[in-house]
């Protein structure tokens, strides 16, 4: 890990004659699903990411970025237990850092406006999980509520990205994107890992 800061610490602050182009983006994903027979239940995530390019030649750039995201779990189980105590809320909550670093292809010349991309790359998931409960006391309406586990996990994974960018002017675009950040080489699980993102780039 110290290692894969020290390379995106470098690249940062090599000289920009160095290389013809280079390009900074933010990205932002949010989705929400109900679930249950009144829909009571809800999974929520919110994605942040951003990523820096460099282009070594005219179409092809290396690519570091990083996201952070956050996935809860919320259900409304009503389960009864002893004293008049109700299960009236379980929440999981999965936080998720990823540092990526891998290669961009643009599909198109440099000149086009709108420009398809993919990108592909190692990356690095930190995952942190935490699981909550709340109890209610049908009898006085007392609420008491608690973190009951916690877990960290460290995950090398494969990153894969395509983008489609609409520049607006010469230097800003906007852009959407589907990306997959899965365990590495399972290319099979790829699907099961997808993200719809949109955000913004410049080039400079």
């Amino acid at each position: 890990m110290q290692m894969f800061k020290l390379i995106i610490i470098c690249l940062l602050f090599i000289s920009t004659p160095c290389f013809s182009i280079s390009e900074f983006g933010g990205e932002f994903g949010y989705s929400k699903q109900l679930f249950g027979d009144s829909k009571q239940n809800d999974v929520t995530s919110r994605t942040y990411s951003a990523s820096y390019a460099i282009y070594f030649w005219t179409q092809t750039a290396l690519e570091l970025n990083y996201s952070q995201s956050e996935e809860i779990l919320t259900q409304h189980p009503d389960t009864d237990t002893p004293d008049s105590w109700t299960v009236t809320e379980q929440k999981s909550k999965l936080l998720n850092d990823v540092y990526g670093i891998g290669l961009r292809q643009s599909l198109t010349g440099m000149s086009s406006r709108i420009r398809p991309m993919i990108s592909a790359g190692y990356a690095r998931q930190f995952e942190k999980h935490l699981n909550y409960i709340t109890f209610t006391n049908q009898s006085t309406g007392e609420i008491v509520s608690g973190r009951i586990y916690s877990s960290k996990e460290r995950t090398d994974s494969v990153f894969a990205t395509f983008a489609l960018k609409f520049y607006f002017t010469k230097h800003l675009s906007v852009h959407g994107s589907v990306k997959s950040i899965f365990p590495a080489f399972e290319f099979s699980k790829a699907e099961d890992y997808l993200k719809y993102m949109v955000g913004l780039s410049c080039i400079f």
